[in-house]
């Protein structure tokens, strides 16, 4: 069932008061030069923008911060922990905003990335992204809810660029131009660092 404008209103600026300030710390923080094994943080490079199967446009992020945890990022030890994502006035395809949100705090959002291959001389690990919690990284605007999980991407440990290209939209919908279950693809790249 998707969500009532008023419910999704509400929940939208409910969220926004509760992640603002973890976005704010991540802005202001200066980036260091490389990343390491630990806690990171994350700020996209590029929009984040999310298709359907036949590549029609659901929503488009133009920043999109996450925090996380890191152990390890070669050959069968790759192991990252997704706490936090926030993205907002993100516009879907008719021109709506909404918003991009995990917080592992709330009970969703917190993804647990695992290798699944390690090229030693590119030094780029292939990782699958799993929910933790009934719930993954939620997409919300006032007629568009989507629980995305499965979250595929690679992570660069020369550069520390981690991509994802696809993900499943688990539950929820968009309109009719998006119905679940179904494999989008989600375009974003990510510049970790330390904090």
């Amino acid at each position: 069932m998707l969500p009532t404008p008023s419910r999704t209103r509400t929940l939208t600026r409910a969220l926004v008061g509760v992640l603002a300030p973890a976005a704010a710390l991540v802005a202001l923080t200066p980036a260091p030069a490389h990343a390491a094994t630990g806690d990171y943080r994350a700020v996209t490079t590029t929009a984040v923008t999310v298709r359907n199967a036949a590549g029609q446009v659901v929503f488009t992020c133009p920043m999109v911060n996450q925090l996380g945890t890191m152990y390890g990022m070669t050959s069968g030890v790759a192991s990252v922990y997704l706490e936090l994502t926030q993205g907002l006035d993100c516009p879907t395809f008719t021109g709506e905003k909404g918003a991009l949100y995990g917080n592992s705090g709330f009970g969703f959002g917190y993804i647990n990335f695992t290798s699944t291959g390690y090229d030693a001389t590119t030094g780029v690990t292939k990782l699958i992204g799993n929910r933790a919690y009934s719930e993954g990284i939620i997409f919300s605007a006032t007629n568009c809810r989507i629980n995305f999980n499965k979250f595929v991407a690679t992570y660069n440990n020369r550069t520390q660029i981690m991509k994802y290209t696809s993900a499943t939209a688990e539950s929820g919908g968009c309109y009719t131009v998006l119905r679940t279950p179904q494999t989008v693809t989600f375009d974003a790249e990510f510049k970790l660092s330390p904090r």
